[in-house]
């Protein structure tokens, strides 16, 4: 009698610690592992890893690969016998459900499902789910047809989907990539069928490709009419089946040909793209479209209203983006991007009656800042 108090004292305080280390949203007590005793899940965000402790285990840390997730809401939740782990963005997300294997006494990946609400006319927009343990994928997908305006619903989509079996321990995002990978060729290939068609080409359209990734596979794609301005950027995935549209949208580019700088506009370390749009004042002020690469998720994510921004430059220092722009006055702005992909300005805009004097430009940025 006394060994079994002293047991489940220790589980009380031990799960009374792991309660202190992490934040209550971030930690799970359930019984996973189904012999009554509580068992806890941590989502390490500083690690970047998902830990579980067995109580048929001795509490033994069995922890997840470093995982990839970059945005805030990402974490876990109780799910039926298991737990998930869910990564939310503002247009895109999916989720990873988890259980514990009797017979393998291990915790198994089990499910996977994700959703898109792709661009603005939901061009793409959807959601699928795999089984793991029955290997049945099944998805609802849309897409857009031009010709008809209108947002057109594929049938349910039902196919065998087979990945190898998973478990914690060797868990991360590349499997959910995977899976995304197969479920966009699903979606492209399904698409196909039903837009499939044949037009002559217009003879004043330019195509010109870049490679923002090292994965030369996925490519930028802008179809440009100098005539018009008129033009079309397209993220495509290439692969065994064909390629596969990821978005497109609608641009305008005031020049004969398409120019894109590679910079990096957010301080990450990787180069974005920022394609130049038109001009304004006799050509003085200058106006782009910013898209933003994440070469872990393989994503584009375009600035919205940056376009609306003259004559943009990152300023690392501060971490900002400055305007300057010529008019009567000149003046400067700075802005920020926000974790939903908004270009937001900090402060009021200021005249240069400073000559644009460096040091002056940094206090100027700095009072906003504090401002904030």
């Amino acid at each position: 009698m006394m060994k079994q108090l002293v047991f489940l004292m220790g589980i009380f305080y031990f799960q009374a610690a792991c309660a202190q280390e992490f934040n209550e949203n971030d930690t799970l007590r359930i019984d996973l592992d189904h012999d009554q005793v509580r068992d806890t899940v941590i989502f390490d965000r500083v690690k970047a890893e998902i830990r579980c402790r067995l109580s048929t285990q001795k509490f033994k840390n069995i922890k997840s690969l470093e995982l990839a997730f970059e945005e805030l809401h990402a974490g876990i939740r109780e799910s039926g016998q298991g737990f998930t782990y869910f990564v939310p963005s503002m247009r895109s997300g999916y989720h990873a459900d988890f259980q514990y294997n009797q017979a393998a006494k291990k915790i198994q990946l089990v499910a996977m499902d994700r959703y898109e609400f792709g661009p603005a006319n939901n061009d793409g927009s959807g959601e699928s789910s795999v089984d793991l343990l029955k290997n049945q994928y099944e998805g609802m997908w849309s897409y857009y047809d031009e010709e008809l305006s209108k947002l057109i619903k594929i049938p349910v989509i039902k196919r065998k989907m087979v990945f190898p079996a998973t478990y914690l321990d060797s868990f991360n995002d590349e499997i959910v990539y995977r899976y995304m990978e197969k479920c966009a060729a699903i979606y492209g290939e399904e698409k196909s069928k039903r837009t499939a068609s044949v037009s002559e080409p217009d003879p004043h359209v330019v195509w010109t490709n870049y490679y923002p990734l090292s994965d030369k596979s996925d490519v930028v794609s802008i179809k440009h009419n100098p005539l018009t301005g008129k033009s079309t950027i397209y993220f495509l995935r290439q692969t065994v089946r064909g390629t596969q549209t990821i978005w497109k949208e609608n641009i305008v580019i005031n020049q004969p040909k398409s120019t894109v700088n590679e910079e990096d506009f957010n301080g990450d370390g990787t180069k974005d793209l920022l394609i130049f749009s038109t001009t304004g004042s006799r050509g003085s002020n200058e106006f782009y479209y910013l898209y933003l690469v994440n070469p872990n998720t393989k994503t584009l994510h375009k600035v919205r209203d940056f376009e609306k921004i003259v004559n943009p430059q990152y300023d690392k220092l501060h971490q900002v983006i400055v305007s300057y722009g010529y008019a009567g006055t000149n003046h400067y702005s700075i802005y920020k991007i926000s974790a939903d992909h908004t270009i937001r300005q900090i402060g009021e805009s200021f005249e240069d009656k400073f000559d644009s004097d460096a040091g002056e430009l940094n206090n100027r940025i700095e009072k906003l800042l504090k401002q904030k």
